[in-house]
């Protein structure tokens, strides 16, 4: 959203709206398959709202994506432009990069876990010792607590 906001930035604010609930709804919409299709789940479903895809995306939300990220973009870019602007170059870069790492595991772990969950709900046993760490660590109480919207089901395709 960072870099889109800079892209944008020269487009009147209409157009920005527009360009942000796009990609909003495009993101969502490719987050939801994704999920889907990777973990067989779904954490959202639209069916019953106006204007939905698939039960993926919705206008309302495709038009909150678009408040969103003008609002990002007026309120949010300026102030991270300014203290970017405060700071030398390598301890914003090393920040950076240290958030990218923290991140990337975070992402990783709960990818994991999330596999794990799946393959529990088919009586599936771990077979790494990785799989035997996840297990104890995010049993199924703990994952429905963290994903408490999620639920597996028959994979609809796109």
């Amino acid at each position: 959203m960072y870099w889109i906001s800079g892209q944008a930035s020269d487009l009147p604010i209409w157009a920005q709206f527009l360009l942000y609930a796009l990609i909003g709804a495009a993101v969502e919409y490719l987050g939801s398959w994704g999920q889907e299709l990777v973990f067989g789940s779904v954490s959202w479903d639209y069916s019953d709202r106006l204007l939905n895809i698939n039960g993926r995306i919705c206008l309302s939300m495709t038009l909150m994506w678009g408040l969103l990220g003008v609002a990002f973009s007026l309120l949010c870019v300026p102030v991270v432009n300014r203290l970017f602007d405060l700071t030398e170059d390598w301890p914003v870069k090393g920040l950076c990069v240290m958030l990218s790492i923290l991140m990337s595991v975070d992402l990783l772990v709960s990818a994991g876990a999330l596999v794990r969950w799946r393959d529990r709900q088919y009586d599936l046993p771990a077979i790494t010792p990785i799989g035997e760490q996840l297990d104890e660590h995010f049993d199924d109480e703990r994952m429905e607590e963290i994903y408490n919207n999620m639920v597996f089901v028959e994979k609809k395709g796109i």
